[in-house]
């Protein structure tokens, strides 16, 4: 770790200056010139940039000042932008513009740091030479008095107690170890921030600006030696040979003689650091051993405080998804005790979680309760099975499956409920109308079956009378032919139903398949369709409920229409739904011209009674649209079906069968 001292009161400068050395440097500023020499005596500085303008003409002796203080510290000048002090900067190792390039600043630094590194390693040569002098005089310094070693676990036992609050057990152990060992400056590093950088979580004894900006890295220093070694950092060990120079500056920017790794399952988890005790005399070896061990304790208690608080983030995260979850979501474990409720659930059950949460699974409304058992001891599963949960008789839907370990041990098994969608009110009148209207249409296609089904009796007995000599065979045949497909016309709209499954269709699509089927079932009756390449809009559909039913409105006007007449079929779309900016209803219109005797039609017909205009009805508005009869003039008859388009759908779902016996009838 490197040390950089910036000493200038412009705010933009100081921070253009900041962002270009923090990658290689702890940055700490000094706004003025006593602050800046009491950093100065306080830490190891490595780099001091000194704006001139700052200085107000004492730019020499700012320089002075550093070398008096660091001598070791490298001095770059900052020039004003008038080039004014250059003088000045005469002094200094190296000098910056005030509008330097990043690369200009770079490339000077590191010509400096090159020459501060050689002249370093000079002077550790030296330090080598004085440091043998006097450890022989360290060696036979006054031991003093031990420590009780049980004194100072009972101290530190305090401090694990404390649960896990780890800002309180940080305080406690600082606290315990500072009165302990007679020190004046204590600090615990953890690892925070970016993977492999640890920072001061707790201290006594340092400026708290100074603590807040140094940090250690793994990659290299006291970390990686503390992390690689697995012992403790020593002020001797780190004056040896073969310990690197980053590994003592760090311990000095640290102002530890002193550091004691913090070791889980050989990882490091912090780091402890000392300085030397007031009285000056040199840490026991059985004292520093009883920190290690308490160190490797501590390393413990952080690492179960931190997964405890992950833990109960989690919990609380959980517990929130599940408040707002729009299902309900109730799970047993393997002792069959209710383990959660969500507040969903108990909204669908009626009952409030405290009632079921910790309970037997038996407190649960039948089946649910053995649908849960059934999953939890099988291999089965429920996916949306409707059950009416007893005694309160509530129709819901449930999915199950069982909570099962990689190593095939079962947790529990879990259900997610959901209300089954019942019909509102409006939904069952609409169903009660659909079904007067449909035995009304029922009555009305008996009468109509009557006529075709006596000319069918007639031409049966006609052939039982007659001789092959005066029967026309091809006349029959032809009667035949026509009274069927008119009991077929008549019956088709009552065909066997099927569930609405709906999807993205495109308008011109289903209107094709509509018109390829007129022209192959009415054939030869002309057929012209319109507009299928101007609409590109899709609709929320069941294709295979949906195009018979436009068949059967064809067929209902080619019923009307005057002989050789053209069926026609336009599909159009309105320019803007009714929100704007969404795209408007999709309108197919299929009309023709009818016949004189139309406008004398029969009460059944006025009254809309046809099967295939009661059906349609139904299906068209079970799609969200609408189905009229609308007759611009007496001659023309214009059927208009009127459906969403998808993008502007409030959206569609699958309607379940109804409870009548209208619901039974669906076009297939």
């Amino acid at each position: 770790m490197k040390l950089a001292l910036i000493l200038s009161d412009f705010g933009e400068r100081m921070q253009v200056l900041q962002r270009n050395l923090a990658d290689e440097f702890s940055v700490i500023v000094g706004r003025s010139l006593a602050e800046s020499m009491d950093l100065l005596q306080t830490l190891p500085v490595d780099l001091a940039l000194v704006d001139l303008e700052s200085c107000r003409g004492d730019g020499e002796g700012m320089a002075e000042h550093v070398r008096e203080y660091r001598s070791q510290c490298a001095v770059v000048a900052i020039l004003p932008q008038d080039g004014t002090d250059s003088r000045s900067a005469m002094v200094y190792d190296a000098s910056l513009r005030a509008d330097s390039t990043p690369y200009e600043i770079a490339a000077t630094l590191e010509r400096v740091m090159e020459r501060q590194r050689l002249r370093a390693e000079v002077e550790q040569q030296r330090a080598e030479i004085r440091r043998l002098q006097a450890r022989s005089e360290r060696l036979q310094a006054a031991r003093a008095p031990a420590q009780p070693v049980d004194k100072l676990i009972k101290a530190f036992s305090r401090a694990l107690s404390s649960g896990f609050d780890l800002e309180r057990l940080l305080n406690l152990f600082a606290d315990t170890v500072l009165e302990m060992m007679r020190v004046s400056k204590v600090s615990v590093l953890l690892q925070e921030g970016e993977p492999g950088e640890y920072r001061i979580r707790c201290f006594r004894g340092l400026r708290p600006d100074v603590a807040e900006g140094l940090r250690l890295r793994t990659s290299a220093g006291l970390a990686a030696w503390l992390s690689r070694e697995g012992r403790i950092m020593t002020r001797d060990l780190a004056d040896a040979s073969g310990v690197s120079a980053e590994v003592r500056k760090e311990m000095d920017a640290l102002q530890a003689d002193v550091s004691i790794p913090m070791l889980c399952s050989g990882r490091l988890v912090g780091v402890l650091n000392l300085n030397g005790r007031v009285t000056g005399s040199p840490f026991l070896e059985d004292e520093l051993e009883t920190l290690f061990t308490l160190c490797g304790h501590m390393a413990v208690a952080v690492q179960e405080t931190g997964a405890f608080r992950q833990m109960l983030h989690q919990k609380a995260y959980g517990e929130l998804a599940l408040t707002q979850m729009n299902a309900g979501v109730i799970a047993i474990d393997e002792c069959q005790q209710v383990v959660i409720c969500n507040r969903r659930a108990g909204q669908i059950l009626e009952r409030p979680p405290s009632e079921i949460l910790g309970r037997d699974l038996r407190r649960l409304p039948s089946p649910l309760g053995d649908m849960l058992y059934e999953t939890l001891v099988t291999t089965g599963r429920y996916e949306g099975e409707e059950v009416l949960l007893m005694p309160a008789r509530l129709r819901v839907v449930v999915d199950t499956c069982r909570l099962q370990e990689p190593d095939g041990s079962v947790r529990g098994s879990i259900a997610v409920l959901s209300p089954a969608r019942a019909a509102s009110a409006g939904g069952a009148r609409q169903s009660a109308d659909f079904a007067a209207g449909l035995l009304r249409s029922a009555g009305h296609a008996a009468a109509q079956m009557a006529k075709p089904l006596a000319r069918i009796a007639a031409v049966a007995e006609a052939l039982a009378q007659s001789n092959a000599a005066t029967f026309d065979r091809a006349e029959a045949a032809a009667t035949l032919q026509r009274e069927v497909q008119a009991l077929q016309a008549l019956s088709q709209p009552l065909g066997d139903g099927l569930r609405y499954r709906f999807t993205a269709e495109p308008a011109a699509g289903l209107v094709e398949r509509m018109v390829e089927r007129v022209r192959e079932e009415m054939a030869p009756l002309p057929v012209v369709a319109r507009g299928l390449e101007d609409v590109v809009t899709t609709v929320e559909a069941d294709a295979e409920a949906l195009v018979p039913v436009l068949v059967a409105l064809a067929r209902h006007a080619a019923a009307h229409a005057e002989p050789q007449a053209t069926l026609e079929v336009n599909l159009l779309q309105e320019t803007e739904g009714p929100g704007g900016g969404l795209p408007g209803a999709v309108i197919l219109r299929i009309s023709c011209q009818q016949r004189p005797a139309a406008d004398r039609r029969g009460a059944a017909d006025r009254q809309g009674l046809d099967p295939a205009l009661v059906v349609g009805r139904r299906v068209v508005a079970d799609h969200g649209g609408t189905l009229q009869q609308v007759d611009d003039t007496e001659r023309h008859l214009c059927l208009e079906v009127r459906l969403p388009a998808s993008d502007s759908a409030s959206g569609l779902q699958a309607l379940a069968p109804l409870d009548t016996a209208a619901s039974e009838v669906q076009v297939g």
